[in-house]
């Protein structure tokens, strides 16, 4: 009998605090204690996200978000993160079977700490009979016309601009056309031009840009920092 290799994954996980004294300085680095993952002595895999409590998307994000990766592929996106941008990295120490999780800040930071979710697994090989799987049928789903001729929303908002940084936005029409109206919800929020290119105000912030047309309104936010 024909026997496939395949392997048993064994996880543990579990949720680190990284003290930032208060806040700290583009560049400055901070520490986890050792931390036992559970798996005894070996090699295993670690994986990290932050946890960010205050994110912001279309407005205040119910919940805490994990955020895995490097977050500027999201510097475009609608979600503007609570929490500092971070460089993260650890150390693995098979013989004792714990690890140190450290995070080096990208920008300067008034947050007191970060919280970071961990996981760690192991693979062990096994063997069992081969098995014929069936191949999966994908569903095409019918393209809806009417809502692209009618999209209306700004495509390429960034996520964080700087104190005084301008930033031209890019508005989807609808088929029909028309003039859009650009306004700033909040006072002292900027300034930005009918051709909606916006110009950051002098004090960090979190603001709402606003288009309309015709009785359509889009919005984003965006977080200005210095």
């Amino acid at each position: 009998m024909v026997q496939n290799v395949f392997f048993q994954e064994t996880l543990t996980q579990g949720t680190a605090v990284i003290a930032l004294d208060h806040g700290g300085y583009r560049g400055r680095c901070y520490y986890s204690a050792k931390i036992p993952h559970g798996l005894g002595e070996g090699d295993v895999h670690l994986s990290f996200a932050l946890i960010d409590p205050d994110g912001y998307e279309e407005g205040p994000v119910e919940g805490e978000q994990l955020l895995f990766g490097d977050m500027d592929a999201f510097s475009e996106s609608s979600y503007i993160p609570g929490i500092p941008a971070v460089k993260i990295g650890a150390i693995l120490y098979p013989k004792q079977g714990v690890f140190q999780i450290g995070v080096c800040l990208k920008e300067n930071t008034s947050c007191p700490q970060l919280k970071i979710a961990w996981r760690a697994s192991r693979l062990e090989a096994k063997s069992r009979p081969a098995a014929i799987l069936p191949e999966p049928v994908m569903e095409e789903e019918p393209l809806d016309q009417e809502a692209d001729e009618n999209a209306f929303y700004i495509a390429n908002a960034p996520r964080v601009l700087r104190t005084g940084e301008s930033f031209h936005f890019y508005l989807v029409m609808p088929k029909n056309g028309g003039t859009p109206v650009w306004t700033i919800r909040e006072p002292f929020g900027g300034q930005i031009t009918p051709e909606g290119v916006y110009t950051a105000p002098a004090i960090p912030g979190i603001f709402e840009i606003q288009a309309s047309l015709n009785g359509q309104i889009t919005s984003v936010y965006i977080m200005v920092r210095e």
